[in-house]
């Protein structure tokens, strides 16, 4: 048996559920308010984008527009996008560049108002191609996981400055060749940020990037020994370049210059890391110089020795260095018994470009066909 509520209580209950509701349709009302005005923004910013690419020289086929959202966010989702235009760079005029994707979809959250998010979702493919230069394409294909890009607000294609994040869980990447030959990797765990500014001083870097990420698996068809631990991946990898916003006085009129402040990587038993500049003059060849520091040669040679893939006199020359340098004038009191073998402590190559040849020193190792570097937010070359 149940006994009334008293009216006194059911008046204060009654009234609180009024108000509740009073509140959730305020609520209501307030993110449909601003999901209408984040809308107005993006399409806004589409718009934008859309009139300074065209006046640029680029094709824009939007695809199929589809509206969404949730919670004080709004989106909108471009399917079947499609970009065509042409990238100037300094040596070889032109070239035609087509991007397409299955879907990119453009997000802003009250949240984050200042923040553009975009996410390309399915496959993205990007083709270059001169029709001047048989057998030059390229095309690269990627599809990953939450694949994620934020932009400031505002912020038009070509701008004068800018900035951009990035980050990805997991992302497959094919480069595909004009002759049909298919190079696929899978990056993990990637992320990184870009910065540019046309009107940098000598200070400052007109433009400059940095990444890093987890893993890297290695192409299936690449050759690689069986006994050296993970030799299918390179780990922990990481790059920061960086270009002058002046060129160098030494440079060449309309040169680029290339600072490679840091790029590392983990290999098997390998810890690589390097440092250096390059110089890519207009209409001629690289020339730079840096530097390649390895740890770990000596645990890598005696892996390959002991699984009979590296000729046992080098493993035993690299057993003696090593007893030397234990027993002889290197050991000392000072000597830690945990530092690594002499073999495995850091060794610092030095490698040069020339005339698009790398060299360790003066020793030629393999040609490279390197020419100009094209800039990475230029405006396109006009039309013929």
């Amino acid at each position: 048996m149940f006994l009334p509520l008293p009216p006194s209580l059911l008046l204060r209950h009654a009234r609180w559920v009024r108000a509740l509701g009073l509140a959730l349709l305020c609520l209501a009302a307030m993110d449909g308010l601003a999901w209408l005005a984040a809308q107005r923004l993006l399409d806004d910013t589409l718009l934008g984008w859309t009139h300074d690419l065209a006046a640029r020289g680029w094709t824009i086929q939007p695809g199929v527009r589809r509206r969404g959202g949730s919670l004080l966010t709004a989106r909108i989702t471009l399917v079947s996008p499609r970009l065509l235009g042409r990238i100037a760079t300094p040596t070889d005029g032109a070239r035609t560049a087509l991007w397409g994707g299955d879907r990119l979809t453009l997000s802003l959250s009250m949240l984050h108002p200042r923040s553009l998010r975009i996410r390309p979702d399915g496959a993205q493919v990007l083709r270059l191609s001169d029709p001047s230069r048989p057998g030059s394409d390229l095309a690269l294909r990627w599809q990953g996981q939450n694949v994620l890009a934020w932009l400031p607000l505002g912020m038009v294609p070509g701008g004068q400055s800018g900035r951009i994040a990035w980050s990805a869980t997991q992302m497959d990447l094919q480069i595909l060749g004009s002759g049909g030959q298919d190079t696929a990797f899978r990056v993990r765990d990637l992320t990184g940020h870009g910065l540019w500014d046309d009107a940098a001083g000598p200070q400052a870097s007109r433009l400059a990037l940095s990444a890093t990420c987890a893993r890297i698996d290695l192409p299936l068809s690449w050759p690689m020994p069986s006994a050296l631990p993970h030799a299918r991946s390179i780990r922990d990898a990481g790059l920061v370049v960086a270009i002058p916003g002046t060129p160098d006085s030494g440079a060449a009129a309309g040169s680029t210059t290339v600072l490679v402040q840091d790029v590392h990587a983990g290999w098997s038993t390998l810890a690589l890391q390097g440092v250096g500049r390059a110089g890519f003059p207009p209409g001629g060849t690289a020339d730079g110089d840096f530097t390649l520091s390895v740890e770990g040669v000596g645990r890598t040679i005696h892996t390959l020795e002991q699984a009979g893939s590296l000729s046992p006199y080098i493993g035993r020359m690299v057993a003696a260095i090593d007893r030397w340098a234990a027993t002889g004038p290197m050991a000392g009191p000072s000597t830690s018994p945990d530092a690594p073998a002499l073999t495995d402590r850091r060794i610092d190559l030095p490698l040069r470009l020339r005339g698009g040849m790398l060299l360790i020193g003066t020793v030629p190792v393999v040609p490279l066909a390197i020419g100009g570097f094209p800039p990475a937010f230029g405006p396109p070359a006009p039309h013929p």
